[in-house]
């Protein structure tokens, strides 16, 4: 740590759009699609860190920071099951499983042993991406849902004179009553615990693996030397927080958000 945060150093590694194009379109293609995926995963597991850090004195701000969470924690689930599907496309099994095989490091095989073994059971993660997380759910799924949620739970609008800080709780009340159904759970709160006892450990040997690949394939084209650049040629960045030191409120001042949703 250095004063006021602390550093890390960033490099900028070149690949120019001549070389991309003598990969095959196959290889490319994984090779840009692990890459993107990494982010986008990377992306949305640091903001629901982030959300999750949010604590406020007031109630109000933890319930609608809570709903945030949960809603990040969707869009979570629906990257994963997504990058899992481009995984298992036949081209990219074939690179995985043959002709890249014996380039992926032993750490990246364990790792995609191990998803394969998440994924392949009757998967929570596909449930929640397939009704939940990308999609919407169906009316008679919403139904049963609406009729689960007892009487006395917080139906409520939280609504302010700015859009953006406004949150239709009551709605979010009856689309989490059906990701409980979808998950074989009735208490919410050992809901997300378990969930997020299966959902980490998965999100670290996706990233693993993904990096187990993107490396593979960056060493085939472009030589192993690529990823590993010499200490004090790149960037050094100071004041970095700690990742657990940064949270997001819900509750924001935002000049252009808009008008009431209720008007006045």
């Amino acid at each position: 740590m250095v004063k006021n945060g602390y550093q890390t150093e960033i490099f900028r590694l070149a690949i120019s759009k001549s070389q991309l194009e003598s990969v095959s379109s196959v290889e490319r293609s994984l090779l840009l699609l692990s890459s993107y995926a990494i982010n986008q995963i990377n992306v949305l597991r640091r903001l629901l860190i982030f959300s999750t850090n949010f604590e406020s004195k007031v109630e109000v701000e933890n319930v609608l920071s809570g709903a945030q969470t949960q809603m990040i924690l969707r869009f979570l689930v629906g990257s994963m099951a997504e990058t899992w599907e481009m995984i298992r496309r036949s081209d990219n099994q074939l690179l995985i499983g043959k002709s890249l095989s014996a380039e992926i490091e032993r750490e990246g095989h364990e790792a995609h042993q191990r998803l394969k073994d998440f994924f392949g059971k009757n998967n929570v993660v596909h449930r929640l991406r397939n009704s939940v997380a990308y999609h919407y759910p169906t009316t008679a799924e919403l139904d049963a849902a609406f009729h689960e949620v007892p009487d006395d739970e917080d139906w409520a609008w939280y609504v302010s004179p700015s859009l953006t800080n406004s949150h239709y709780y009551l709605s979010d009340l009856v689309v989490s009553s059906h990701i409980l159904e979808v998950m074989d759970e009735r208490d919410p709160e050992n809901a997300f615990k378990r969930f997020m006892g299966q959902l980490i450990p998965a999100t670290d040997d996706l990233l693993d693996f993904l990096a187990y690949v993107l490396k593979a394939l960056v060493a085939r084209h472009f030589g192993a030397q690529m990823l590993s650049p010499r200490p004090g040629t790149g960037i050094v960045v100071t004041g970095i927080p700690n990742m657990d030191d940064v949270a997001i409120p819900f509750l924001t001042h935002w000049t252009s958000s808009g008008s009431a949703p209720l008007g006045h």
